[in-house]
């Protein structure tokens, strides 16, 4: 039986805790800070170590986590277009939903791995946190808490290389997706629109996939399974 965890109760967690659901092999936990009308639900505020700590100690190391939970825009702001309009306040908006549940997450839970523990530790990230990949500048907040998050996967990849080295840590890019988060920007000449179903399937065939700690451990890879240079 594999255990998985899956932080967040966006579209994208939804949809990939359901798929997860409807197997037999897989004992699933949705986790998030706002209540969901879900079955096997956990009430945790992600942005408190502390709550973090408890669930664990409480539920032991699983088999996969999947970090989900992401901000691009709300009613008041959206993503800065110039330099001019970043400020301090959004950005640690930004970090709070797209950089620090994954890290507190991960601090968390390597407090209590073995070395013989072989984890799949998976956080969303985004093409656009990639530096080599930016040519149009813009959103600030959004790609620079991106970008933190993808050199936290690979500082923390070579940590686990000595201390855990069957586990795998990895950030995913898995395209855009019809949610809430990407709604106000799917009119920008998006090229493909995946559903959160199909979003869910690429995550689980890519998570998988993930075979060889050496080849994927701090990856930004894409929903096709092709690694993106950060």
């Amino acid at each position: 039986m594999k255990h998985i965890w899956i932080i967040g109760t966006g579209g994208i967690a939804l949809a990939t805790y359901r798929l997860y659901s409807k197997r037999d092999d897989c004992s699933v936990r949705l986790i998030g800070r706002k209540e969901v009308q879900e079955n096997n639900f956990a009430k945790v505020n992600s942005n408190d170590e502390g709550q973090i700590s408890d669930f664990i100690i409480k539920n032991g190391i699983p088999d996969v986590v999947i970090v989900a939970t992401g901000l691009l825009s709300n009613q008041s702001h959206g993503p800065e277009k110039t330099i001019a309009s970043f400020t301090s306040d959004w950005f640690d908006e930004n970090l709070k939903a797209n950089f620090y549940p994954g890290v507190f997450w991960c601090k968390s839970l390597t407090a209590h791995l073995k070395r013989k523990d072989a984890i799949k530790f998976v956080i969303l990230s985004a093409r656009v946190g990639s530096i080599s990949d930016n040519q149009l500048g813009g959103w600030y907040s959004y790609r620079i808490s991106k970008a933190a998050l993808n050199m936290f996967v690979r500082n923390t990849a070579n940590e686990w290389r000595y201390k855990y080295p069957q586990s795998i840590i990895l950030a995913y890019h898995p395209g855009t997706v019809d949610t809430n988060l990407s709604k106000p920007f799917q009119n920008s000449g998006i090229k493909k629109l995946f559903t959160p179903d199909e979003a869910a399937h690429n995550l689980k065939q890519n998570i998988d996939n993930l075979d060889d700690p050496k080849i994927w451990s701090g990856q930004l890879i894409d929903w096709r399974g092709d690694i993106v240079q950060p």
